[in-house]
Parts: C-alpha cells; structure tokens; sequence
C-alpha cells in the first residue's frame, strides 16, 4: 500500500479524487471532511477509514514498507537460503536435505502470495528463485539417492 494518491468516499456515497495524501490529511486537520470519510488507495484500491488513517504513527524517514510490516521478503529470502542449503546438502547429508528443500518450497509460495499482495516485484523475483531452488534440490536430492543406490554406494 502506497497511500500517495487516494480517493475519497464521503458518507453520503459521493466519490471524489484522485488526491495527495498530504491534502487529504490537512484537510481532516482543518477539520473539512466528515468523520466517516473513507480513504481508497489509488493504486492498490485498498479502503480504510481516514480517522483510522490519521491515529496510525507515521513511519521513521528512510524505512521501507517491507520493514514496517510486510513479511514477503523475509519469506522469499528464507525461502533462498533453505533451498541453497538443500542443494548443498543433498551432496553430503540426506538426513537434512528433503526438509530444507520442503521449507524452501513452503515459504516461496508464502513470499509469492505476500509479495503479490503487496504489488513487490523485487519480492516476487525472490520467492520465485526459492521455489526453483528448493524443487531444484529436492530432485537433485532423488537422483542422486537412487544413482548411488544403484551403484551400491549407499
């Protein structure tokens, strides 16, 4: 969610917009707009009432909206290492590397669906990569379980 261009729906139904969040809120400030006015984003449509709007704290300068609560990239890149490590794994331990390759398929779909949520290409990409390495180590992880135990290395 943006927030930077809303629209506005006043009680009675009337629709107006598109405005700066900034006018918007100096408006509600001036005390201009009725109380149960409804903000909808512009790029998102999401809705939210203005007075619940305006009592959220504002959001240090400099912090990007995934660190102020969005979990899309914390599952995508979760999702990368798991699938790395099932990769590696798959070499070296089989113990380890069915689970990493689960987790790595399980949080890339969760960072996808978040990160499309969230309108998060950079996201997206990520989770993406996760689901491509985890699948990757997953099958890699069956090859080379049934290479060795037709060789009778296993």
């Amino acid at each position: 969610m943006t927030w930077e261009q809303v629209d506005l729906r006043r009680p009675d139904g009337v629709r107006t917009g598109p405005h700066t969040l900034a006018e918007v809120l100096a408006w509600n400030e001036a005390g201009q707009l009725p109380p149960d006015t409804i903000m909808i984003d512009g790029s998102t449509g999401d809705e939210c009432r203005l007075e619940d709007y305006a009592r959220l704290p504002a959001a240090p300068e400099g912090i990007p909206e995934l660190a102020r609560g969005g979990n899309a990239m914390n599952y995508a890149g979760l999702s990368v290492l798991l699938g790395v490590m099932s990769i590696v794994t798959s070499f070296f331990c089989c113990v380890f590397a069915v689970p990493f390759a689960v987790g790595s398929l399980t949080l890339g779909v969760l960072g996808l669906r978040e990160a499309s949520n969230m309108h998060d290409p950079p996201a997206e990409k990520m989770a993406i990569a996760g689901i491509i390495l985890g699948a990757l180590g997953l099958v890699l992880h069956v090859a080379l379980r049934l290479v060795g135990g037709y060789l009778g290395l296993i």
